[in-house]
């Protein structure tokens, strides 16, 4: 009797293993046929760190979801060719996040924003987009001489956070999935950036298997619908970050900018960029370097927010006095230091945000739609002051 109890609880276990495994094969073939994910939205790249991998992956931000399409090249934007089409001009963006701009849709970004502006006005131009998320200012100029170049372009803009941007310049500041290029005793050194793959089993579930990807897109989704109904009573959300890096607040700090780390951070930052425009010159090409303002130096409120929050495990943070121009007086010095103007919209977000526009997504801190609108009008604007128009 006990021999026949442990064989039906043995054939029970079967069948129940069973028909999970047919459950999974056919939920799978359903999602590889009628839903198919893009399942590993990022390809190692051994120069600049990484690209998207081309075709669509999903975004979700605030609780929107948002599909941005992957051209052939590893970079959200539609395809293009290397060859520039016959009468049309070409600019470039270099950038982060911000560029990439997961938060809106592929047609709502500053680049395409940029783009429909300028041909709604006559101009025959193309915007091409080459941002990619957590980039720092040596990876924009690798994806420059490695990437953008190829497609010739008539200005360049090289749109940068100068905050993280500049810190993950350095190994000290930054991370391993970083490039770096560092100078030791006179001698340049490229540090290869580390493949962020991760190991098994995640990744070889991420990899092949379709429900698996569309899994965790709906975990995310639904734990930034939970952030969202936390803050709905709101009139705005405050920025929550929910471990914002001390390496954010010392890009404010005067005493930490005079470590030798974050001198070193800015002096590879300068170079980088005056090796940006000695390449995009003597491809023919304009310069154009654009100050991408944070979400903290344009609402006071949220700065507060976020240093009371932040200090709740930081206690040190109280201690230290901050300037929000920081960042911004090093960049122009760098500009003068070039020879590059810097264009800086500043000015323009913040009227606008006494006005009582929200630029910036509720939670996440990157721009919202009308902040892309306003960085595509203040682009034009630069670019027609400058004459760096042709039609």
């Amino acid at each position: 009797m006990q021999d026949f109890s442990s064989k039906q609880w043995l054939y029970g276990v079967s069948v129940l293993f069973g028909v999970c495994i047919l459950l999974f094969v056919v939920t799978e073939l359903f999602f590889r046929f009628f839903l198919p994910q893009t399942l590993n939205p990022f390809v190692y790249d051994p120069i600049i760190g990484m690209r998207q991998r081309p075709g669509t992956f999903v975004a979700v931000t605030d609780g929107e979801v948002h599909y941005k399409h992957v051209n052939s090249a590893g970079f959200v934007d539609e395809e293009r060719t290397k060859e520039k089409p016959s009468g049309t001009k070409r600019i470039v963006v270099l950038g982060n996040s911000f560029s990439q701009a997961n938060q809106v849709d592929d047609d709502k970004d500053f680049a395409s924003v940029l783009q429909a502006k300028l041909q709604s006005e006559g101009y025959s131009y193309e915007v091409l987009n080459f941002g990619i998320r957590g980039m720092s200012v040596t990876q924009q100029y690798l994806t420059l001489r490695e990437y953008a170049l190829a497609y010739h372009p008539d200005i360049v803009i090289f749109a940068t956070s100068f905050f993280n941007d500049v810190a993950d310049n350095v190994p000290q500041l930054g991370t391993p999935v970083h490039p770096f290029i560092v100078f030791e005793n006179g001698t340049e050194r490229f540090i290869s950036p580390h493949n962020p793959a991760q190991g098994f089993p995640w990744s070889f579930l991420r990899n092949h298997f379709h429900v698996y990807r569309w899994a965790v897109q709906k975990y995310f989704l639904v734990k930034s619908n939970i952030k969202n109904l936390a803050a709905r009573d709101a009139e705005h959300a405050a920025v929550t970050r929910e471990e914002t890096p001390l390496v954010f607040f010392e890009t404010y700090s005067e005493k930490a900018q005079a470590r030798s780390e974050w001198q070193e951070a800015w002096r590879i930052s300068e170079e980088m960029l005056r090796r940006s425009k000695k390449l995009s010159e003597e491809a023919g090409a304009n310069f154009v370097l654009f100050m991408i303002p944070n979400r903290v130096e344009i609402y006071s409120d949220d700065w507060k927010n976020l240093l009371d929050q932040s200090a709740q495990k930081f206690p040190q943070l109280k201690n230290e006095s901050y300037n929000l121009t920081l960042p911004y007086q090093q960049a122009s010095r760098i500009g003068e230091n070039i020879g590059t103007l810097p264009i800086d919209p500043h000015d323009v977000f913040l009227h606008r945000a006494e006005q009582g526009e929200r630029l910036y997504m509720p939670i996440d801190h990157h721009f919202s739609v009308r902040g892309h609108e306003t960085v595509a009008e203040v682009l034009l604007a630069a670019f027609k002051e400058r004459g760096l128009l042709t039609k």
